[in-house]
Order: C-alpha cells, then sequence, then structure tokens
C-alpha cells in the first residue's frame, strides 16, 4: 500500500539529464570541507533531474568503507540535501517535482520483514516514510 500511494504521486516530468546515479559521501574527498575529488563515475544516467536527485538524497550520507556511522539519511537530512540542492541550483522546484521527487524517496519495503536495523533503507521507510509522502502530497 505504502509503495503504490509513492508510485502514483511519482512522475519525472522533464528532459533527462545526465548525471551521478550513485552519489554518496563516500565517493567524495574533501580538503578544508571542500570537495576537490569526485570518483565511481561508472553510474553514470539520462534520468530528468528529480530522479537524480531523489536518488542521491537518499543515498548522499552512505560510506560503507566506514564502520560505526550513519549511513542512512533520515527524512530531516533529506529535506535538508533537497534545500541545499535548490539553494546551489539557484530557483526551487516546483510542487509537480518535489512531489515527484519526495515519492521517489519512498521505495517499497520487503513486506515479509518487520524489524530493520535502523542504519537501513527500510528502517528509515518504517520510521519517516510517511514523512516523505506527507511532502510528496504538500
Amino acid at each position: 500500500e505504502f509503495a503504490r500511494r509513492a508510485r502514483q504521486l511519482e512522475t519525472h516530468a522533464g528532459s533527462a539529464l545526465l548525471g551521478h546515479a550513485d552519489w554518496r559521501v563516500e565517493h567524495l574527498r574533501f580538503e578544508d570541507s571542500r570537495i576537490v575529488a569526485t570518483y565511481d563515475w561508472d553510474s553514470l544516467a539520462a534520468w530528468p533531474e528529480t530522479e537524480l536527485v531523489a536518488n542521491s538524497a537518499y543515498a548522499f550520507t552512505a560510506d560503507w568503507t566506514l564502520d560505526n556511522v550513519r549511513r542512512i539519511p533520515t527524512a530531516e537530512d533529506i529535506h535538508a540535501y533537497v534545500m541545499d540542492y535548490e539553494q546551489a541550483r539557484g530557483w526551487s522546484f516546483s510542487i509537480a517535482e518535489r512531489r515527484s521527487l519526495f515519492a521517489h524517496c519512498a521505495h517499497a519495503l520487503q513486506s515479509s520483514k518487520l524489524e530493520w536495523e535502523p542504519n537501513t533503507w527500510p528502517y528509515l521507510l518504517r520510521t519517516e516514510g510517511s514523512d516523505l509522502l506527507r511532502e510528496a502530497n504538500s
């Protein structure tokens, strides 16, 4: 039911843009809080901007090379990421674009499993998926 509601709101209109479909902090190197290198560009995709941003919004905190760090963003982190993106972009997404973007962040769950570790995407959706769909509906 949750996935069905999310899918109904997800439209991703607009021209395809070339972007990094696997954007996450693990693929960046910093120097004095500035990004000085990005890599793992084998994940290029030609998708609408909202799909590229949504894909990175729910994965940008992941760094699978480190132990004992939070890899999965909260709904608040996702909202902040989208706001930062809009600021860098120079204009806000339209209502329809925001609806599609936040709906995309609400992915399907494995319905047979109800308990998930806190640092997983299914846990994020179980605990904050409704907030993401509320944002998609607003």
